[in-house]
C-alpha cells in the first residue's frame, strides 16, 4: 500500500508538532516536507507532491493560498487551520468542503486517511 504524502505549510509551530506526532503514528502516513513561508508556494507543492497539504491560515487571512495550493495539488485536498487551532476545514478542488469544527489531531487524521483509503466512498 502507498503512503498517504503529508505536507505542511505555515502552520503554527505546537500545533504542526501535534499534528507530526500524530500523524507519526501511522505507517501508512509520510511526512514529506514543512514550508515555513508560502514564496514560490505553487513550486513547493508540486516539488514535494503531497496527497495533503496542511495550512495556516491567520485570522484576517483569506483563503486565496488555499485556491493555489489546491491547484498544485490536484488529487489531493487541502485542510485549512486556524491560527489559534480552534478549527480547521477540508477542502478539495471539485467544490466539496468538510468543516472540521474542533481541530482533534486525531480526528483530522482519521478523516483524511479515510478519504485517502476509500477515495471513492
Amino acid at each position: 500500500m502507498n503512503s498517504l504524502r503529508v505536507a505542511f505549510v505555515t502552520m503554527p509551530g505546537v500545533y504542526a508538532d501535534i499534528m507530526s506526532a500524530s500523524l507519526a503514528k501511522r505507517t501508512d502516513v509520510a511526512i514529506v516536507g514543512s514550508l515555513s513561508t508560502r514564496h514560490d508556494l505553487t513550486a513547493e507543492i508540486e516539488r514535494l507532491a503531497p496527497d495533503v497539504v496542511f495550512i495556516g491560515l491567520s485570522e484576517n487571512e483569506g483563503e486565496a493560498d488555499v485556491g493555489q495550493a489546491l491547484r498544485a495539488c490536484r488529487d489531493g485536498c487541502v485542510i485549512a487551520l486556524a491560527f489559534d487551532g480552534r478549527s480547521a476545514t477540508l477542502h478539495f478542488l471539485r467544490p466539496h468542503r468538510i468543516a472540521f469544527g474542533a481541530a482533534h489531531p486525531d480526528h483530522i487524521t482519521s478523516a483524511i486517511l479515510d478519504r485517502h483509503l476509500h477515495p471513492k466512498d
